[in-house]
Formats: C-alpha cells, sequence, structure tokens
C-alpha cells in the first residue's frame, strides 16, 4: 500500500524537469494549472482507493478470486480505449484480454 504514494517522488522528478523526449506536449510541474494538480488528485485517489479495496476483499474472500477479478478490470480498459478513444489495440492485446475473459470462467465454473 506505500508502494502508492511513493511513486509520487519520481513523477513530480519527472514533471519537474520539464520536457521529456517521448512527448513534445509535456508542460513541467511550473506550468501546471490547479485544474491539472486536481486531475492528478483525483487520478492518485482513485489509484489508492481500487488498490485498499482490492487488499479489503482479499480479507474477506479467497485471494485467488478476488485476483483474477480484479485482472479483469484490463479487459475493460482495453474496450473502452478502443471504443471511446479510438486507439489501436494490438493482437496481443486481445489475446491477453481473450485469456483473462476465459480464466474469470473457468473460475466461475470450477
Amino acid at each position: 500500500m506505500w508502494i502508492v504514494p511513493l511513486t509520487a517522488l519520481p513523477t513530480l522528478a519527472w514533471l519537474r524537469r520539464g520536457a521529456d523526449s517521448f512527448t513534445t506536449s509535456s508542460r513541467g510541474l511550473m506550468s501546471m494549472t490547479w485544474n491539472d494538480v486536481l486531475r492528478g488528485l483525483g487520478g492518485g485517489a482513485s489509484s489508492l482507493a481500487s488498490h485498499a479495496l482490492a487488499l479489503w476483499a482479499m480479507t474477506v474472500a479467497a485471494v485467488a478470486p478476488v485476483a483474477v477479478l480484479r485482472e479483469t478490470a484490463m479487459r475493460f480498459g482495453v474496450v473502452l480505449a478502443r471504443r471511446t478513444l479510438r486507439e489501436r489495440v494490438p493482437a496481443r492485446t486481445w489475446v491477453g484480454v481473450l485469456l483473462i475473459a476465459l480464466g474469470a470462467v473457468a473460475l466461475r465454473l470450477g
């Protein structure tokens, strides 16, 4: 659980140095607006809540089903990326999504 807040330090260091070699739209830490800060805090809070919920679920249920169901979230992320954001999703990602779905079905049947 402590690893989530600790990722803020390298993220801030990366933002502080400004534009990197991969993107040209990075403005750096100094030119961030309050809207940017609030969106970042919202994303961080969502990530922390997700991890906390998964840990809590593992205390009240068997770990294996919780872990498998947690990984099924990738399916929704890939589908949303494809349909909503119109991102190109490689075939190997679809294979991974299919394997995750089959694992959830096998867990339910077995």
